[in-house]
């Protein structure tokens, strides 16, 4: 899931974050839109995921493609 994920940000999705369930077990949920597809995708990540998602990720994409409100 992580690797659809990052070619989706490759390809210039924008990615909104927002934490739905906080406590013992985080869960955050993205999502992102291509608008070269004219489509849109909403995916829960737990804490280790999402980490693993923004280590992946240049710092650079992260501050262009990235919202964290």
């Amino acid at each position: 899931m992580l690797d659809s994920l990052h070619r989706d940000i490759r390809a210039g999705s924008r990615v909104r974050v927002r934490q739905v369930i906080e406590g013992p077990c985080d869960v955050f949920r993205l999502e992102l839109e291509r608008p070269d597809l004219a489509c849109r995708r909403t995916t829960l990540l737990d804490r280790d995921a999402m980490e693993m998602l923004l280590e992946e990720v240049d710092e650079v994409a992260l501050q262009e493609v990235f919202d964290f409100p």
